[in-house]
C-alpha cells in the first residue's frame, strides 16, 4: 500500500498534470480489457476452491487447464481484433488531447494493449493463489511489481521526464515480467500437481466455467463502467487535468478499501469452502463481525476526510486545490464500497450472483448519464457522486439478500 501511494508523487514529478491525467485515463481504459475474460477468472476461482476443499486434485487440474487455455484463446483474439482499430482510429480525439500527443499515444496504446492482453492469462496465477487461501502471496506479486516500477522510475527519471511513452511502457511491461516469473515458480512448486496441460483440457468444464462465468461477466461489466469510465468522462466533459486531482483523492481514500481488502479478500474462497462443507454457522459469525467493523471503517474515513487538507499536500510534496464536493464524495464512495464488498464477497463465494446481476445492470445503465450530468453541475466531484448512486442499489438489495440467505441456512 505504501509503495502504491509512493508511485503517485514520483509519477507526477515525471509527468505534468496534463500528461498524468492522460496516462491515468489510458490506464483505466486498459483495465476494460478485464471484462473480456467473460467471468472465467472468477468462475475458475470458485471451482478451483471447491475442488481443493474436497482434495480432488484431478478436478482442480482439469479446471486450471481448461481455464488457462480458454484465456489464451481470448488473449490471441483480442490482439488480432485490435490491430485494425488501433491503426485507423485518431487516438488524440478519443482521449481529447492535442495533436502533438499523437505519435507517443499511438505507439503507447499499441504496446500497452498487447502487453495487457498477455497479462490477461498470466495473471491467473493470482487467482489460483487466492483460491487456495494465499491472498497475501498473490498480493506480494503485485507489491514486487510496483517496487520494481518505482525503482526504475526513480533511477532512470532523467530519461523519462515528460515522456508519456516511457512511463507507460514501464507500468505495463514490468507487471507482465513479474507475473511470468511468478507463474514459472509456482507451477514448479506449490501448483506442480495442477499446472495447465492440453491433456487435461476438458470440453465439459467449458460449460461449467461459462455458466458461472457469464453471471460474473455481467457484474464485471458493471464494475468497469462504474469504476473505470470516470476518467474518460472527466477528460471529455471537463479536461485531462481534472483527472489528476480526481485520481489523487481517489487513491487517498483507497487506503480504506485497501486495508479492508486485506481482511476481506481471504473470505471469498473461505466462504466457498465453508458452503461446500455446509458450515453456515461459521459464515454467519464472520458476517456479523464484518458488519460491526463498519463502525471502525466509518471513523477512519472521517479521520481521513478532516485531515485531507494537511495529509494530501504532505504526501505529494506540493500544494493542490481540492473541492469539498470531491473530498466528501470520495469519503462516501469509500464507505459504500467497503459495505458492498462485505456482501459481494459472500455472495460471490457462494456463487449467488442474481441480485448482483440485476443491480449491476441498472447501475451500469444510469452511471454514465448521471456522471456526465453531475460533472456539469459539480465538476469532477459530481462523477463520484454518480458512482455512489449506482452502487447504492446493491448496498441495499445485496445486503438484504445475503442476510436473508444466511438466516435461512443457519
Amino acid at each position: 500500500m505504501a509503495i502504491s501511494l509512493a508511485l503517485i508523487p514520483l509519477t507526477l514529478k515525471l509527468l505534468d498534470d496534463y500528461q498524468y491525467g492522460v496516462w491515468i485515463t489510458l490506464f483505466n481504459v486498459l483495465s476494460w480489457i478485464s471484462i473480456f475474460d467473460i467471468g472465467i477468472g472468477n468462475g475458475l476461482r470458485n471451482k478451483f476452491a471447491e475442488a481443493l476443499a474436497i482434495n480432488n486434485i484431478k478436478e482442480a487440474r482439469a479446471y486450471v487447464s481448461t481455464g488457462y487455455f480458454l484465456m489464451v484463446g481470448i488473449s490471441i483474439f483480442l490482439v488480432v481484433f485490435f490491430i485494425v482499430p488501433w491503426m485507423i482510429i485518431d487516438w488524440t480525439k478519443v482521449f481529447n488531447v492535442p495533436e502533438y500527443f499523437g505519435k507517443d499515444l499511438f505507439y503507447l496504446i499499441g504496446i500497452a494493449f498487447f502487453l495487457t492482453s498477455i497479462q490477461f492469462t498470466i495473471k491467473l496465477i493470482g487467482t489460483l493463489l487466492t483460491a487456495s487461501h494465499k491472498p497475501a502471496v498473490s498480493e506480494l506479486i503485485g507489491t514486487v511489481s510496483n517496487t520494481l516500477i518505482i525503482l526504475i522510475l526513480f533511477f532512470f527519471k532523467s530519461l523519462m521526464i515528460s515522456s508519456l511513452f516511457s512511463v507507460g511502457l514501464v507500468y505495463t511491461a514490468i507487471p507482465l515480467l513479474v507475473f511470468i516469473i511468478a507463474s514459472i515458480y509456482f507451477f514448479n512448486n506449490q501448483f506442480k500437481e495442477v499446472y495447465p496441460s492440453i491433456r487435461f483440457f476438458e470440453k465439459e468444464k467449458i460449460k461449467t466455467l461459462f455458466s458461472l462465468g457469464s453471471q460474473f461477466f455481467i457484474i464485471q461489466i458493471a464494475v468497469v463502467v462504474i469504476f473505470s469510465t470516470d476518467s474518460m468522462i472527466i477528460t471529455h466533459t471537463l479536461s485531462p487535468e481534472e483527472v489528476t486531482s480526481y485520481n489523487i483523492v481517489f487513491r487517498y481514500f483507497a487506503i480504506v478499501t485497501m486495508l479492508a481488502g486485506i481482511f476481506m479478500t481471504p473470505f471469498w474462497s473461505a466462504y466457498t469452502e465453508a458452503a461446500t462443507k455446509n458450515d453456515f454457522d461459521w459464515i454467519k459469525k464472520i458476517l456479523k463481525k464484518q458488519i460491526k467493523a463498519m463502525i471502525l471503517i466509518l471513523a477512519f474515513v472521517l479521520c481521513l476526510l478532516f485531515s485531507a487538507k494537511w495529509i494530501i499536500p504532505f504526501w505529494l510534496q506540493e500544494d493542490i486545490i481540492l473541492s469539498q464536493i470531491l473530498l466528501w464524495g470520495m469519503a462516501g464512495f469509500a464507505v459504500v464500497s467497503v459495505w458492498n464488498n462485505i456482501f459481494s464477497f459472500l455472495l460471490n463465494g457462494l456463487s449467488i450472483t442474481k441480485v448482483q446481476t440485476y443491480t449491476s445492470v441498472i447501475g451500469t445503465l444510469i452511471n454514465i448519464p448521471l456522471s456526465i450530468c453531475f460533472a456539469r453541475f459539480w465538476g469532477n466531484g459530481g462523477v463520484i457522486i454518480a458512482s455512489i448512486v449506482s452502487l447504492s442499489l446493491f448496498a441495499i438489495f445485496g445486503s438484504i439478500k445475503a442476510i436473508t440467505f444466511i438466516k435461512s441456512n443457519s
